[in-house]
């Protein structure tokens, strides 16, 4: 019998450019250690080589290494997805919040303009004031959905939960960057110089950090 997939928040629409974006490559003496080679280990495994994320060792501190029982134990794991999401959080957070009513009127204009491929409409959305901010909370926001989810997962759905997250992570990065440009251009920006240079530190952090267990989790399978 498959395993039955857990309900996840959103497919993984653009797993190669969130790869590319985080991957971290390293060549260690020897060969590289080898995942378990049965199911969804084996498919994700596979999916991390070929896009580019595999890395065999994270050299940020907190990296979690591939092998590791405790990947097995779902209390351990659980720490670790809280810490990932205080960090996605504290992001989200940095990002001025966005009104309601002018939410869905982004939404709604912006759905009308793709429907009916009016690039003028949709281009007078996007430069409303609270267009960048709402791409970037709604992306985050997913990423936090299946965080939240992953706390309480362990084995093959942990890392399902996992990968969504650090597909998402690569949207997250995106959008805050554009976030960032737009905001920089205002009269008053609302993100000074030493959040900047927080967000360019937690940014990959994050997207480390998930790779990291992701992989150990994988490993343990």
């Amino acid at each position: 019998m498959p395993d039955e997939a857990p309900t996840v928040y959103l497919v993984v629409d653009d797993f190669g450019r969130a790869g590319r974006d985080v991957a971290s490559e390293v060549k260690e003496k020897g060969k590289m250690a080898m995942l378990r080679s049965s199911g969804v280990a084996l498919m994700i495994y596979r999916l991390l080589a070929v896009t580019g994320i595999l890395c065999i060792s994270c050299k940020a501190g907190f990296s979690q290494m591939i092998g590791d029982p405790k990947c097995r134990d779902q209390t351990h794991t659980s720490q670790r997805v809280e810490a990932i999401r205080k960090n996605v959080a504290t992001l989200r957070d940095f990002v001025e919040m966005v009104p309601p009513d002018e939410a869905a009127y982004i939404r709604s204009e912006a759905q009308k303009a793709l429907d009916q491929s009016n690039s003028a409409r949709y281009n007078a959305v996007a430069n409303r004031r609270y267009f960048r901010a709402l791409q970037f909370h709604e992306d985050a926001q997913v990423a936090l959905d299946n965080l939240d989810a992953a706390k309480n997962a362990s084995g093959k759905d942990l890392a399902r939960y996992l990968v969504v997250v650090l597909s998402r992570l690569g949207e997250v990065n995106e959008r805050m960057l554009a976030f960032m440009d737009a905001d920089g251009r205002r009269a008053s920006p609302t993100l000074d110089k030493a959040t900047r240079d927080e967000i360019y530190y937690r940014l990959p952090a994050a997207k480390a950090v998930v790779v990291s267990l992701l992989q150990c989790v994988i490993s343990v399978l």
